[in-house]
């Protein structure tokens, strides 16, 4: 899915035929939880590097292109600059430099960087399932991981296909809000004198996009719902057998894994 901004690029499966492509949906469900609890609790820098290394082979072997990469949009950039600029004037061990009473360190920014880079890892990560995996495959695959769950009587099959149609929906979200959000940005804009005018009018400006876009998010779900009502809810088709890829894939991991947990946590 690209937004209408032109910016954000998410879940849009990429037209090749690589090895990631032809990898059990199941295999990259699993493999993509296991490597984001084991950044999670060892967010070391070479553990970042290692899971970075695999993420780099994964898209070298899985045929995806650079330009299937995601682009912020400037104000996220501009927002990651303000908190990297506040991490150092937080301070922290060791200290770059003084200022009278005012210490300026490089602990908080270490720190504001070393959680960037764990989410880039985690979005990287969550891309490249994107990328290689069709949506249509995900509500089996979760179906096969929550079935489990059937002991105790819970509605497997509804809630893989709630997931699917979650799945589904974000894109169309996104897709509304990045449409009013070009629409807001050409309107033509009225100056206001006086800081009270001027801010009354930006609150009245938001109010009416927001009022735009739950209109319009209103009137795809029911344009969702009167098409599932006439073509019915499918339940999940069964998933096939695991092949050698599967394994090949399940050993990298399970290396990478073993390397993150032999490496020094710091």
């Amino acid at each position: 899915m690209t937004s209408a901004a032109g910016g954000l690029t998410l879940l849009r499966v990429v037209p090749r035929e690589g090895a990631l492509h032809r990898l059990d949906p199941r295999t990259k469900i699993a493999a993509l939880v296991v490597l984001i609890l084991t950044v999670s609790f060892r967010p070391s820098w070479a553990g970042l590097g290692a899971i970075a290394a695999t993420i780099v082979f994964a898209g070298v072997i899985g045929g995806i292109p650079w330009s299937a990469r995601p682009r912020l949009p400037r104000v996220f950039l501009i927002g990651i600059g303000v908190s990297l600029g506040l991490s150092v004037i937080a301070g922290g061990d060791p200290v770059l430099a003084s200022v009278g009473s005012w210490d300026f360190g490089a602990g908080g920014l270490l720190a504001q960087l070393r959680f960037l880079a764990v989410t880039v890892v985690i979005l990287a990560l969550t891309h490249l399932l994107g990328w290689t995996t069709s949506m249509t495959a995900l509500p089996p695959a979760a179906a096969w991981f929550l079935r489990p769950l059937r002991v105790v009587r819970l509605p497997v099959d509804e809630l893989a296909t709630a997931l699917a149609l979650a799945v589904r929906a974000l894109p169309l979200l996104l897709d509304e809000m990045s449409i009013a959000a070009m629409v807001w940005r050409r309107r033509p804009r009225v100056v206001h004198r006086g800081g009270r005018r001027r801010v009354r009018a930006l609150a009245v400006e938001i109010v009416d996009v927001m009022g735009t876009v739950t209109s319009s998010t209103v009137r795809r779900s029911m344009d969702l719902g009167d098409t599932l009502e006439r073509r019915g809810l499918d339940a999940p088709r069964a998933m096939g057998g695991f092949g050698r890829r599967d394994l090949v894939a399940a050993s990298i991991v399970g290396a990478t894994v073993v390397v993150i947990a032999l490496l020094p946590p710091a």
